[in-house]
């Protein structure tokens, strides 16, 4: 015959208007890096006014760790935001009842950096950095630090290339020269210098991007090449810039195979070139 052994730990929680329950708790985790020796998960019996910073406490004692690390805690699904007794109270559970508390680091609150405004719908966006796919088949030093760029597709029909400040520094040609003639549903970097970009007029078109390098005027997006075959919207593109080639995904239910190089692509068929 067995008996289950109940740890008792005494922390320090506000003090309360009367005398407060307890109740037995069983910590766990997910990640194996922060994970609990088997014999200080519990249960272990706590005063229920405690909170999560006393609960974060609790926990780093028990890890025995020199810099204290802020722990999340959720029961059943959800996050521990007041006491224990609030939650055992607010859920209708009984003190009598052995609580499974899994910890999580928590995480600082992303901060605002900055906002990019358009006249529409923002439908697409994409980075050029020296991380991202582009920016590493360019080489290094292609794109440096604190030099990423910010490609975005609105409905208003223009891809744009901001810089991380939020600066717009190009837009592309209007439907009058070149652009597209309805809204933009995808656009992606194909390199430092070419971007992509598709939308509901049915096309996918090149473009050439362009930035002086004495910054003294606007940098440029130009477009190179059209690209007709799909009879719908095209919404999703997904580049792959070693063999030039790019796929689209279009609401005609059809994915397009197509090359960035003019001299592999034929001439399109006047059917498809939307009027």
């Amino acid at each position: 015959m067995s008996t289950e052994s109940t740890t008792t730990i005494t922390t320090t929680a506000p003090a309360a208007a009367g005398p407060s329950s307890r109740v037995r708790i069983q910590l766990t985790t997910r990640h194996r890096d922060i994970e609990l020796p088997p014999e200080n998960t519990g249960p272990i019996l706590v005063s229920t006014d405690l909170r999560r910073y006393q609960l974060s406490t609790l926990v780093n004692r028990l890890l025995d760790n020199e810099k204290p690390t802020p722990f999340e805690f959720l029961i059943n699904g959800q996050f521990l935001r007041n006491s224990i007794d609030d939650f055992l109270t607010a859920n209708g559970i009984s003190a009598e009842t052995t609580l499974t508390i899994e910890y999580v680091r928590a995480l600082i609150p992303p901060l605002h950096l900055a906002s990019f405004e358009h006249d529409d719908w923002i439908s697409s966006v994409d980075v050029l950095s020296e991380g991202s796919a582009a920016g590493q088949w360019a080489g290094s030093g292609a794109v440096s630090s604190g030099h990423e760029r910010i490609l975005s597709g609105s409905y208003d029909g223009l891809p744009r290339v901001w810089s991380t400040s939020a600066e717009v520094l190009a837009v592309s040609s209007s439907a009058a020269d070149g652009g597209h003639t309805s809204s933009v549903k995808a656009a992606k970097f194909l390199s430092p210098s070419q971007i992509v970009s598709s939308g509901l007029d049915r096309t996918v078109k090149i473009w050439r991007y362009t930035e002086p390098s004495d910054r003294t005027s606007s940098a440029t997006m130009t477009p190179s090449l059209d690209l007709y075959g799909h009879k719908s919207s095209v919404d999703s593109l997904a580049v792959h810039q070693p063999t030039s080639r790019i796929l689209s995904a279009s609401a005609d239910h059809t994915v397009g195979l197509w090359s960035t190089r003019k001299s592999d692509a034929p001439e399109a068929d006047n059917t498809l070139i939307p009027s």
